[in-house]
């Protein structure tokens, strides 16, 4: 598809409007960004860590790598008098960039404006990318760096670039991306698989004047592109480790411990669920609970439940139209979803409900998809518009257990849809 079919779409207004949602995302975040006033959930382990690199000391959390946390200590070096606010600022900055990010995505996946806007809307309303970004954890940025990756892998994939070293470009800046991921969290290489998938078997390379052997070598290149910018992006945050005295053999044996710690063996926790129950949302995750008497303080790690559940319909008509239509850019969306999470399946132990943030972009996506096709029909617009008001009024619901605010113990009751919820 020619260039110039998509790229003027990305103009002033579109860029405007991504940072009206990035900010207004923002900015809601921070009413709340304080509560608790103290460490909650894996804040325990991540903000100590953080600290360790404001005071150029080893990590003391080293069954992670360390992108994730330099972030955070970045947050709390520049806003250092916001006291508790200051290690959860990175989380509500790169979440908000996300909500950006989706929307440009979605311009550019659809070629419509209004496709953006659903898009930036539907992920602003999603509750687990809201809780996520409040928290001083590593899953925000993983999110954050694996959807950056497969926005510059679809124009890669889709647009017919004139000038090859454009194109390369394009690929490099995706495992680059895809590198910060996994240095962010080991299932960041997940974005490496999909680099992987979809240049073998989604990228056109079939050209009249380029002989076939022309075409297997630059196949060729690009995946040795894709892996030497990958491993160079993964490294870079290494150099940390090197700088502060850390040995070849030490991270050696830190790394046989991570794939000791990794293996699962002998981990029990309330919250650990099997993959398959994730997509249905069945047991999502309270980061902070508290009983006041008279009312209940919480925040829940869970997704909206009108998107998450509605987006299984979604999905069946997304798969139906792969098999029949056989189009391209929806096997690029079904493959976008399932490769962000879908290997947790061959993981040796259950993991938990927030594993699946970097599908929630997808998700959205592939709603988008479903929404804009309704358009065509007589009363489509009227029911897209229902669908957003719902979605709206689902999260505004929810919202309250998502920041920490006192709900009444009735109105707890009333929302928990599910035993397992509690």
């Amino acid at each position: 598809m020619p260039a110039n079919d998509f790229f003027p779409i990305f103009n002033r207004k579109v860029y405007v409007n991504s940072l009206i949602f990035a900010s207004v995302y923002f900015c809601v975040h921070l009413f709340t960004l304080n509560i608790p006033s103290e460490m909650f959930f894996d804040e325990v382990y991540y903000i100590p860590a953080a600290q360790d690199y404001l005071s150029f000391k080893s990590d003391s959390n080293w069954v992670h790598p360390p992108l994730g946390k330099m972030l955070i200590a970045i947050g709390a070096f520049l806003f250092p008098w916001l006291g508790i606010i200051k290690w959860r600022i990175a989380s509500a900055f790169f979440g908000s960039i996300i909500i950006a990010l989706s929307y440009l995505f979605s311009t550019a996946l659809f070629n419509e404006k209004r496709a953006g806007f659903i898009a930036g809307f539907l992920t602003f309303c999603d509750c687990l990318l809201f809780a996520q970004s409040r928290i001083a954890s590593l899953d925000i940025f993983i999110a954050f760096f694996m959807l950056l990756s497969s926005f510059w892998l679809y124009f890669y994939i889709f647009y017919d670039f004139a000038n090859k070293k454009k194109e390369r470009l394009f690929i490099c800046l995706s495992s680059l991306c895809a590198g910060f991921a996994s240095s962010c969290k080991w299932s960041g290489i997940f974005a490496l698989f999909f680099i992987i998938f979809s240049v073998i078997f989604l990228k056109k390379r079939t050209q009249e004047t380029v002989s076939a052997d022309d075409q297997r070598l630059s196949l060729y290149l690009d995946i040795f592109l894709v892996f030497s910018v990958f491993f160079a992006s993964y490294l870079i945050p290494l150099v940390y480790f090197f700088a502060t005295g850390g040995s070849l053999l030490e991270l050696v044996d830190i790394y046989a411990k991570i794939l000791d710690f990794q293996r699962g063996e002998g981990w029990e926790h309330n919250y650990l669920s099997p993959i398959w129950q994730w997509v249905l949302m069945i047991r999502p995750i309270w980061y902070y609970f508290k009983d006041l008497e008279s009312c209940y303080s919480g925040i829940i790690a869970m997704g909206n439940p009108f998107i998450w559940w509605s987006f299984l319909v979604f999905l069946i008509f997304l798969i139906r139209d792969c098999l029949v239509l056989k189009d391209k850019k929806d096997f690029f969306l079904l493959c976008g979803y399932f490769f962000s999470y879908v290997f947790w399946f061959f993981a040796p132990r259950n993991g938990f409900f927030y594993y699946m943030l970097p599908a929630v972009p997808w998700m959205v996506f592939i709603i988008v998809r479903g929404l804009s096709g309704l358009l065509n029909y007589r009363h489509g617009g009227f029911i897209c518009v229902l669908y957003l008001a719902a979605t709206l009024i689902s999260f505004g619901v929810y919202y309250p257990l998502l920041s920490g605010i006192s709900v009444s113990k009735s109105f707890f009751r009333t929302v928990m849809l599910l035993k397992t919820w509690i």
